[in-house]
């Protein structure tokens, strides 16, 4: 063994002293994480290279969204850093910013979170053409691409805390009707323009029912956090729709309602389980089910049973509920659904519909 001299036993020491301080703070102590640095006094954050829910990136995704909120607690100042981000898929994109635009509400400042330049052109045309330059006042200095009017959507916000029926809720859904309404039309999916409104409208008014009653929350949930978030994006012949909320998750809210129990239990019994071990996935499966179920007793709307039969309308549809630690997946090209549990906990609910749009003139 090499013997320590003094010059090395100092340093040995320091940093034992240094392990030591970390271990006693609140957050686990990471040595392999290298010292965030500070730009212009921001706290900076290296955005990971793919924005995505799926895979192996969900987990790599949600820290990154975590370690934003931590320093924007402690630090109140942060910088992102984009310029190592090489693909972003619209639902993680709707998840960005949402927590970006919550954050700015919560510390009432609209320059709490700025960010660097993209690494390539398409990169940056995808975070202008879904508004998060404008959400962060820069805008003005990222370079500006040609846009399609009436072809484009931001992504859209309302709140549900202040007021259920005001006229900004209504608007907002509005422009998302009529932009998925415009991207059915000539397709084979243009009949379902019906379909379309509900499944929008019941995950929507789901949002303003469950997901910020206060009986879940420690704390009182302010009015003006109470916020749901949509992206509507088309390309090529594919509609993607994702609505996000930040509240109480799918399987906390569904022990409301009346006759779930019932369901839960049936679905238990089918894959020969206790009640007990069933996972999210599971709960979020039965919250689906519910509204075509012989267990609904209330009057309510068919909630996001509407979502799956706007999927299974479309021959390639697939619809994706992520909450809590679990994830729901409904795929109607073989009507085969999957229930999965998460590494990490969802905060809220995401709920994507990914559609294939076929000509109907062909």
């Amino acid at each position: 063994m090499k013997k320590r001299n003094l010059h090395t036993k100092k340093y040995q020491d320091i940093s034992s002293q240094r392990e030591e301080i970390n271990r006693k703070r609140s957050k686990p102590y990471m040595p392999h994480l290298p010292n965030k640095k500070k730009i212009f006094g921001r706290i900076e954050i290296v955005a990971p290279r793919v924005f995505s829910l799926f895979g192996d990136n969900y987990s790599f995704f949600l820290d990154f969204i975590e370690d934003v909120k931590v320093n924007v607690q402690e630090n109140n100042k942060v910088l992102i850093n984009l310029s190592q981000v090489e693909d972003v898929k619209v639902s993680a994109l709707l998840v960005f910013y949402a927590n970006i635009e919550q954050s700015q509400k919560q510390y009432n400042s609209k320059a709490i979170i700025k960010t660097t330049v993209c690494k390539t052109r398409f990169i940056s045309m995808i975070f202008e053409k879904f508004g998060i330059w404008k959400l962060t006042n820069e805008d003005r200095h990222r370079p500006v691409y040609p846009k399609q009017p009436g072809l484009e959507l931001e992504i859209c916000t309302a709140s549900v805390g202040m007021n259920r029926n005001n006229e900004d809720s209504r608007l907002q859904l509005r422009k998302v009707i009529n932009y998925t309404k415009k991207s059915l039309e000539n397709t084979t999916l243009d009949d379902d323009n019906d379909s379309a409104f509900a499944a929008i409208t019941e995950s929507v008014s789901n949002v303003g029912q469950h997901a910020y009653d206060n009986q879940f929350f420690s704390e009182e949930f302010e009015g003006y956090l109470k916020n749901w978030w949509i992206i509507v994006h088309k390309i090529g012949d594919q509609l993607f729709i994702s609505v996000y909320d930040m509240g109480a998750g799918i399987p906390d809210t569904i022990s409301n309602k009346p006759g779930i129990q019932a369901l839960i239990s049936s679905i238990a019994k089918a894959v020969n389980l206790p009640i007990i071990s069933l996972g999210d996935g599971s709960r979020i499966k039965a919250a689906v089910e519910y509204g075509t179920s012989r267990f609904k007793v209330d009057n309510r709307g068919k909630g996001l049973s509407e979502a799956k039969e706007f999927v299974a309308n479309n021959p390639e549809g697939e619809l994706l509920i992520y909450s809590g630690f679990g994830s729901y997946t409904f795929c109607s090209i073989n009507a085969e659904e999957e229930v999965e549990n998460l590494p990490k906990c969802f905060a809220g609910t995401l709920i994507q519909w990914n559609l294939k749009l076929e000509n109907s003139y062909e």
